[in-house]
């Protein structure tokens, strides 16, 4: 299948006909970004990519100054696919892991492959009252506190967490 797909890096479209090469270099030049930056890759597509509601994105957030389990930092995933209520998110560890699994769901997404929307737990994108914290795909917590949060994202960053390195933090409707 012909892809109609537009790549954007950090908020500079860079090309109307991206391949898997410029994708894995992309992502992979976001790692580089600091804190003060505006790190994210978006691969939009359809008829008119750049006016598209049908995305996939990847953010960077570095790891945080001055904590030493904090050797990779996070990536937010999302992907849209069209209305409101088809926008997803989820986490993954910016480790080597994490890192190669979010590329390869870039990739097969350019070409139109929907596999890499088994490769994570994927949480609705909502906005209400309540938030579900889901840790690798099996821990699911309603309403966590900030002190269970910062616990869930240390263990994630930490270098044997990549066995497991997918976290999602999700407005839940139901709890609202």
């Amino acid at each position: 299948m012909a892809t109609s797909c537009t790549l954007n890096i950090c908020g500079d479209y860079v090309s109307d006909e991206p391949n898997d090469t410029m994708l894995r270099e992309a992502i992979r030049s976001i790692l580089q970004k600091g804190p003060e930056d505006d790190a994210f890759v978006i691969l939009l597509r359809g008829p008119d990519p750049k006016e598209s509601e049908f995305y996939m994105q990847v953010l960077f957030l570095p790891p945080e100054a001055g904590t030493e389990d904090y050797d990779y930092g996070l990536l937010q995933i999302e992907y849209r696919e069209g209305a409101e209520d088809l926008h997803f998110q989820c986490f993954a560890s910016a480790g080597p892991k994490g890192l190669r699994t979010v590329t390869n769901a870039f990739v097969s997404y350019l070409h139109y492959d929907d596999s890499w929307k088994t490769q994570f737990n994927w949480q609705q994108v909502t906005l209400g009252l309540g938030s579900r914290l889901t840790i690798g795909g099996t821990h699911n917590l309603d309403d966590p506190s900030d002190e269970t949060l910062r616990d869930a994202i240390h263990r994630l960053l930490q270098k044997d967490a990549d066995d497991n390195p997918f976290l999602t933090l999700a407005r839940a409707p139901h709890l609202s």
